[in-house]
């Protein structure tokens, strides 16, 4: 903590960051196998993980439940699930594709920021604000002091 931009960072601040900075977790996907947590099929197909969830449910899409060290997945078929979504009309996202989006493009002149680098500069901002406020309130009574004696 030698780095004096970061001595007044909080430890829960510290400790955030460091969940977000933990790595994914590793993809249990088995080669030809087409299942994936309900997460990664919303992800991938667009429809929302509660309905995914609720035609797991019914039965009306194949999953399982994988057994995992951090508990119980449900695991659904991304080939059952576009099929499903083609016979109610629904759009099931990009083919078989689990690449990315790209982040949007920021606008000339503005500029890309962390939100927690925000969250930190916003709280800094009303600190500075309330030490302003009292400096003010300390020279008023400065002044009104001086004139009484």
């Amino acid at each position: 903590m030698d780095d004096p931009r970061r001595r007044w960072e909080t430890a829960a601040l510290r400790e955030a960051r460091a969940r977000r900075a933990a790595p994914p977790r590793p993809s249990r996907r088995r080669r030809g196998d087409d299942f994936v947590t309900l997460r990664d099929a919303a992800g991938i197909t667009g429809i929302p993980v509660g309905t995914l969830r609720k035609w797991a449910r019914r039965g009306v899409v194949d999953s399982r439940l994988d057994e995992r060290a951090d508990g119980t997945y449900r695991l659904v078929s991304l080939a059952s699930v576009r099929e499903r979504a083609e016979r109610l009309g629904r759009d099931s996202g990009p083919p078989a594709t689990t690449e990315p989006v790209p982040a949007p493009e920021a606008s000339p002149g503005t500029m890309i920021v962390p939100i927690d680098a925000w969250n930190k500069m916003l709280l800094q901002l009303g600190n500075l604000h309330e030490a302003g406020r009292q400096l003010a309130e300390a020279r008023e009574r400065a002044a009104k002091a001086e004139t009484e004696a």
